[in-house]
């Protein structure tokens, strides 16, 4: 099955995620940030299309202390891979395009700062500012998806 990008910013904008994440590992002092894109849906038919044309990881999830047999699948992609699938449907995202565009912002600051050289050539200050700016966009892209209320508009 082929899948247009119309119809799959309009899939993502419903069911998917942009994320980007941090994390420390034991080998280094300072957290790492990736940028992901993740959709779950309890059904295969869309996903399965998105991890065959663009990899990723496909697995089943299950809930947490829910003891029906319920479950759910998640395809998720990290890195120039999640960059290049949210360049191909930005143009027509409408609830995510905000977020699209800091994701787009990171990827350009990942490109432009490689931390590995600023810690190996001693620049402390830089690495330093890198991070700070990397968490900003982490925190703006979060804040990104909390509701917000028009208090112009009723229910």
């Amino acid at each position: 099955m082929k899948l247009s990008d119309q119809y799959i910013a309009g899939f993502f904008d419903g069911e998917g995620c942009i994320h980007i994440g941090s994390q420390l590992h034991s080998w280094c002092n300072n957290p790492t940030y990736v940028l992901s894109v993740i959709v779950g849906q309890v059904r295969t038919d869309v996903i399965s299309v998105l991890y065959e044309e663009y990899g990723g990881t496909f697995r089943k999830c299950t809930k947490k202390n829910d003891k029906s047999d319920r479950y759910s699948w998640v395809w998720k992609i990290s890195g120039k891979t999640a960059r290049d699938f949210l360049l191909r449907i930005r143009p027509f995202l409408i609830q995510k395009g905000e977020e699209a565009d800091v994701a787009f912002r990171f990827c350009e600051h990942k490109d432009a700062y490689d931390l590995r050289s600023l810690v190996q050539l001693g620049q402390q200050g830089t690495v330093e500012r890198v991070l700070r700016e990397r968490e900003q966009m982490k925190q703006q892209l979060s804040a990104l998806k909390k509701p917000k209320l028009d208090p112009a508009r009723s229910i």
